[in-house]
């Protein structure tokens, strides 16, 4: 099964809405919203801002290749760092935490418009080395697989396969045509998610669909407190989907990313629904090519470099 690229989230990106058809299971749609932490920030926090930026540019791979891109004698507050463009490393990308089952185990999903809510899941046939602990889908009294005679693990367009009498999936990330490429392979499930609310609440959303990956690589998430992906495609098996058939959020989300130096002091918000903030006046939309029921596209009519 193939997919789209899996592309870190930059901090270039200052905000983002999307809009999507779907059908409401309520006629009184309410709000959600998460709180995002971008992959750097889950090491300690008693990193300086100069730190952290060092840290990024050490854990970029091309970075590593460069004989002189920081000048340490600089002062923290004057930090000059010079690099070529290049893509954008993945560790500018956002995490969303959540707990899941009866006896909620923690786990840390990589905020991505793919689709599919997977994380790895014990007992391994191949797991990458993970700082948290990992998911064990035995001690929680609300797992379950999926009926291999469920609507979404039948038929040629179907986001699983039936296999053995289990639904299981097989997903890519990336350019197929390279001979490594991200890869989760794992059991279409059903399970209870508690979303954090705020500081002190959750909201608890039973059922929801989930990939309970067993056998994962080259994620790139090795020795890394990331879990799994967070899927938000427009596909069935994603968030927002899930959650605008249970009539939760209003058929819509949004994120806006705040400018780097101001993580420590406020956070990104990942919102749904009737959360999301009204629209500033004068606001220019683009809408979205419904090519496939998955991914998001958008028309590119020009492209200026240098002016």
């Amino acid at each position: 099964m193939a997919q789209i690229p899996l592309f870190p989230i930059s901090i270039l990106f200052l905000c983002f809405i999307t809009f999507f058809q779907a059908t409401s299971a309520s006629s009184k749609p309410t709000g959600l919203s998460m709180k995002l932490i971008r992959k750097d920030l889950l090491f300690p926090r008693n990193l300086t801002t100069f730190q952290r930026i060092r840290r990024l540019v050490q854990l970029s791979v091309r970075a590593q290749n460069f004989d002189s891109f920081l000048s340490l004698n600089q002062s923290e507050d004057n930090v000059l760092v010079h690099l070529p463009l290049c893509r954008v490393p993945k560790d500018l990308a956002y995490v969303v935490e959540f707990k899941i089952g009866n006896k909620p185990q923690t786990v840390n999903l990589l905020m991505d418009t793919s689709s599919l809510i997977w994380t790895q899941c014990a007992p391994c046939i191949k797991c990458y080395q993970q700082k948290t602990s990992l998911y064990n889908s035995r001690i929680s009294m609300t797992y379950r697989k999926l009926p291999s005679n469920q609507p979404f693990c039948q038929g040629r367009n179907s986001p699983f396969r039936c296999h053995n009498n289990e639904c299981v999936y097989d997903i890519r990330y990336g350019d197929l045509s390279q001979p490594t490429t991200p890869r989760t392979k794992g059991v279409a499930s059903f399970e209870t998610f508690h979303i954090p609310v705020d500081s002190s609440h959750t909201r608890v959303i039973n059922d929801m669909i989930f990939g309970c990956s067993n056998d994962n690589s080259d994620t790139g998430f090795e020795n890394s407190q990331i879990s799994g992906i967070l899927g938000l495609s427009r596909g069935p098996d994603g968030l927002t989907s899930q959650l605008a058939k249970r009539g939760i959020i209003q058929n819509r989300f949004s994120y806006c990313l705040v400018p780097f130096h101001d993580e420590l002091k406020r956070p990104s918000i990942l919102r749904f629904g009737d959360n999301i903030p009204r629209p500033v006046e004068n606001l220019r939309s683009t809408p979205f090519l419904n090519i496939d029921r998955n991914h998001y596209y958008v028309e590119l009519l020009d492209i200026s470099v240098g002016l």
